[in-house]
């Protein structure tokens, strides 16, 4: 309801579907959802979809416009039928979204620069830690592993930091820093090309 969105199939379609003022069919379609939306204040929108005529009307524009993928999905949860938990591709491509902020720390050959940089490191731990962990809920039992071998290969950031932190000296190389940095990018690479697998998208985990 916050957004209409629809989905195009290829580029022409794409530049048909994303115009400002659409025409045609789509002009209708979209007039219609617009109603639908601006109805649903104040109402619970569990209750609002329930209502026989709301659900009537989002079916018809489903008909009328299968792409339209807001009217889809609205159809379905009033149907009682809303999903709770998304594809194995899906996860793992929202995986490597959230890992995606680690990316500064495995491009670093020398980890004598990251002692100056621990706040940075700690900052983005909570990040990733916060992103994937926000995904447990929406993971297949099936996929539970590739969720939780992400977790770990988040931690080995939290374990550098802590070492960086309570053994490491600016401006000086320590070897287990250089030890746990290379043990992070080895894990992050590991799990990236997992993801990356999974996800179906080769192209998503930047080069070693």
């Amino acid at each position: 309801l916050d957004h209409e969105v629809v989905l195009a199939s290829n580029f022409s379609e794409l530049l048909d579907l994303s115009q400002k003022n659409p025409s045609g069919g789509l002009a209708d379609v979209t007039l219609n959802f617009k109603e639908i939306r601006e109805k649903a204040d104040p109402q619970a929108v569990g209750q609002y979809l329930s209502n026989t005529f709301v659900r009537r009307r989002l079916l018809e524009i489903v008909r009328q416009a299968p792409f339209h993928y807001s009217a889809k999905m609205l159809a379905i949860q009033s149907a009682g039928n809303r999903p709770t938990l998304i594809p194995r591709n899906i996860l793992a491509a929202e995986l490597l979204r959230a890992i995606a902020p680690m990316n500064w720390v495995t491009e670093r050959s020398d980890p004598g620069p990251v002692t100056l940089e621990t706040g940075r490191l700690n900052a983005t731990y909570e990040i990733c830690r916060n992103q994937v962990d926000r995904l447990l809920r929406y993971a297949e039992k099936n996929d539970r592993k590739l969720l939780a071998d992400t977790q770990e290969m988040v931690i080995t950031l939290r374990t550098l930091d802590r070492i960086i932190r309570t053994r490491a000296q600016p401006f000086t190389v320590n070897p287990e820093a250089i030890s746990a940095q290379a043990e992070m990018i080895r894990a992050y690479h590991q799990v990236a090309n997992e993801l990356a697998s999974a996800s179906g998208d080769a192209e998503a985990v930047p080069p070693n």
